[in-house]
């Protein structure tokens, strides 16, 4: 969940944030000249995020890949610099790459990234944030879960010939048995995402 910090149209400059992102004990996401707080979720948000890291720790057990919660920066081109806190993202070895700007630790090569959405985030989560992650050459699989409907949307990087990187497909998921299945190998079963979670 996302709110905006100053609602009116102060341009926050780079320096600006990278001191509060520092200096406060929440996390923030800098847009274009706006710091977006990523404020505390619904109990709804928090269960499917819990479920998302357990189901990925257990498919990763046998495997080099690494999955992160929602405290892992990721770089990410959002303006002229800065990084994002997906609610989930994965990382594989002997390659994935961390490294440290301006005192930030932040991941540079996901495979896969999640996002549970809100009202507040929605249009950041489909729109200027999918841009974002999709602009991250190693980045595989995108997905965006709805918190209060059974409803997940899949965008997946395809190959091309020669083992080129080939272009984004789109997938939707909104039956409790469908399986998602994503580039490395990992499976979801849509009703294990949303186990806890009473739906109407």
């Amino acid at each position: 969940m996302t709110a905006t910090l100053d609602p009116t149209n102060y341009y926050w400059t780079l320096e600006e944030y990278y001191a509060l992102e520092k200096a406060g004990d929440r996390r923030y996401e800098y847009w274009d000249g706006e710091i977006v707080c990523m404020s505390g979720g619904t109990k709804e948000h928090g269960r499917i995020i819990a479920n998302v890291i357990s189901l990925l720790a257990n498919a990763l057990t046998n495997n080099n890949c690494v999955a992160f919660t929602e405290s892992q920066a990721v770089k990410a081109k959002v303006s002229d610099s800065g990084y994002v806190y997906p609610d989930a993202s994965v990382a594989c070895h002997p390659a994935y790459e961390r490294h440290e700007e301006r005192g930030i630790d932040l991941l540079i090569n996901p495979v896969l990234i999640v996002e549970v959405t809100s009202k507040d985030s929605g249009i950041r989560d489909y729109n200027p944030k999918k841009e974002a992650y999709q602009a991250i050459s190693s980045l595989n699989d995108y997905i965006i879960i709805e918190p209060d409907s059974r409803f997940i949307t899949h965008y997946h990087r395809g190959v091309g010939g020669m083992g080129r990187t080939g272009g984004w497909s789109k997938h939707i998921y909104n039956e409790p048995d469908d399986i998602i299945e994503f580039s490395n190998g990992s499976k979801f079963i849509l009703r294990d995402i949303y186990r806890g979670i009473e739906i109407g």
